[in-house]
């Protein structure tokens, strides 16, 4: 195989197997990192890897300490002991956390209430930040790694000015930063476009045993693709990753081996994660694996496409010790139309059941609920779905299904949909679920209803959710009636972030990962559609 040169070896910070948040870095310029998942989770997240490495490699006057949201509590941190905090924001459930952690450091809960004596606070990961602009100074939109060296730099050079601080960035008008108090609302932001991902790898650098995989902590997870070229319509991923038209959105297998030797000069890899690997074409992926294979580690991927999947590939997945094919056929054949996924047959569905009976192993199906033009018959018929992919597969395996609301978000075409509303969220739930009770060799998962919820209103929320959101930090309750009762009083005209928009216009309007005027046309033609459909 062939070697990492030295000079690409000295980008990287030595790995380490993790106990607990740390404090790497040498230098005086404090930055306090925030993950806003729990610890097993957050640990093994590739993003916050990549910014924290980033920033440490480019500025060596920096060291960071890492805190996640339970083990935050514990810590006793001050505020005023960081000179700058970054908080990773990934999914619209973990808003309210992401107000507690600031919260839990001493911070005064709003942007406008801190003084020169508090350090700057910036947001990452989020696609719709204006339900968090009472309580973010500067937003970071797309990849992370540029816009947050240059924040460092400027904060390291203004040290406990805060508002000079954030006056600069604006006027500075740095790609992919927005700073809602201070930008017009006719001004265009535009995303943060990611780094070549041949010259700029996403991969574990940090791991531990407390991991979310429940796997030893010599794993090393690397992101194979960024972005999806089917453009699914609920997508936000396929839609806000892999903006940058020139740079490289799939990593070489050369890069991939190389990142392996890299990490086994400092710990013995038992385990590789290939994420997005739904995203890579078939034969390529089978080359990285066979190739994996060749180096004595398991091979692990997440869901894949069902155009990618061939007996070839499911016998060298068995080879890698993959123990489950994960799919993600989302619905019944007759409405996959709807997503861009109407290349899916049922069909093919149960040949793929079939292989996987053959090399013995268990299927995990992604479905979801919720379409825009959906009728109880199409539930029923995902129902029966599953009960023909149990016929297939062999009895001594068990089918895993991940069924979900359908959440209409910010920059996809499906933004502009009329989105469920909770009770009918459960209950077209239970009108999917009802169609298994009992029935031996089927699991299925869900989210909770709060955590549903939640996504769905704040998805398409906008800069009137400041106070909501205070309350849910503050006084949370799991009870969705008690939740909505609350809501109404707080929000009396809520139900205006589920009902179909009719116009171009959205609150995020200024914030481009795509074009705007693309995803609108995307929407009218598929109205369109669904009327002849219909008819």
């Amino acid at each position: 195989m062939k070697k990492i040169k030295k000079e690409q070896a000295g980008r990287y910070l030595s790995p380490r197997i993790e106990i607990g948040p740390h404090f790497p870095g040498a230098g005086d310029f404090r930055v306090l990192f925030l993950n806003t998942n729990i610890y097993n989770v957050g640990i093994a997240n590739l993003g916050w890897q990549a910014v924290v490495n980033y920033l440490l490699i480019a500025c060596p006057f920096v060291s960071v300490r890492v805190e996640y949201a339970d083990t935050i509590k514990h810590a006793n941190l001050n505020s005023l002991d960081f000179d700058l905090i970054a908080i990773h924001i990934p999914f619209e459930t973990t808003y309210p956390t992401a107000i507690r952690m600031l919260d839990q450091i001493g911070l005064p809960l709003f942007s406008r209430d801190r003084n020169n004596s508090f350090p700057i606070v910036i947001a990452g990961g989020v696609y719709n930040p204006f339900p968090l602009v009472d309580f973010i100074d500067v937003f970071v939109l797309g990849d992370g790694r540029l816009p947050i060296v240059e924040l460092v730099n400027l904060c390291f050079g203004e040290r406990r000015d805060k508002q000079r601080v954030v006056e600069i960035v604006s006027k500075k008008k740095i790609k992919g930063v927005f700073i809602a108090n201070l930008c017009n609302t006719e001004e265009q932001i535009y995303a943060s476009p990611e780094l070549p991902l041949n010259e700029f790898p996403i991969h574990t650098i940090w791991s531990c045993e407390n991991n979310v995989y429940d796997l030893p902590p010599d794993y090393l997870s690397i992101m194979v693709a960024l972005g999806c070229r089917y453009k699914c319509s609920f997508c936000v991923v396929s839609h806000c990753q892999g903006i940058g038209k020139d740079g490289e959105t799939e990593i070489d297998t050369s890069r991939i081996l190389e990142i392996l030797d890299w990490r086994k000069q400092f710990i013995s890899v038992r385990t590789v994660k290939l994420f997005f690997a739904s995203s890579v074409e078939r034969e390529k992926l089978k080359r990285i694996i066979s190739e994996l294979i060749k180096e004595r580690v398991d091979v692990m991927v997440g869901s894949l496409n069902c155009q990618q999947i061939d007996e070839e590939l499911i016998n060298f997945l068995k080879q890698g010790g993959q123990n489950r094919i994960t799919i993600a056929p989302e619905t019944n054949e007759s409405q996959r139309w709807k997503i861009g996924k109407g290349y899916i047959t049922d069909d093919r569905l149960f040949e793929i059941a079939k292989l996987a009976s053959k090399y013995h192993l268990p299927i995990s199906l992604y479905l979801m609920y919720g379409f825009p033009g959906e009728a109880d018959k199409d539930i029923i018929e995902m129902g029966r779905l599953v009960k023909e992919v149990r016929r297939v597969l062999d009895n001594k395996l068990e089918i895993q299904i991940h069924c979900n609301q359908v959440y209409l978000k910010s920059h996809t075409p499906w933004r502009y949909a009329e989105q469920i509303f909770p009770e009918e969220s459960m209950r077209r739930f239970n009108l999917f679920y009802g169609q298994f009770i009992g029935m031996p060799g089927i699991e299925v998962k869900t989210l909770d209803i709060y955590s549903s919820f939640l996504q769905s209103l704040l998805a398409r929320g906008d800069r009137k959710m400041g106070g909501l959101l205070t309350k849910l930090v503050f006084s949370p309750s799991h009870d969705l009636r008690k939740m909505i009762g609350r809501l109404k009083e707080l929000m009396p005209n809520w139900q205006q972030y589920f009902v179909e928009r009719e116009s171009f216009e959205v609150p995020w309007s200024q914030i481009i990962f795509r074009d705007h005027k693309v995803l609108w046309q995307r929407w009218l033609t598929f109205k369109r559609r669904l009327k002849e459909k219909r008819r």
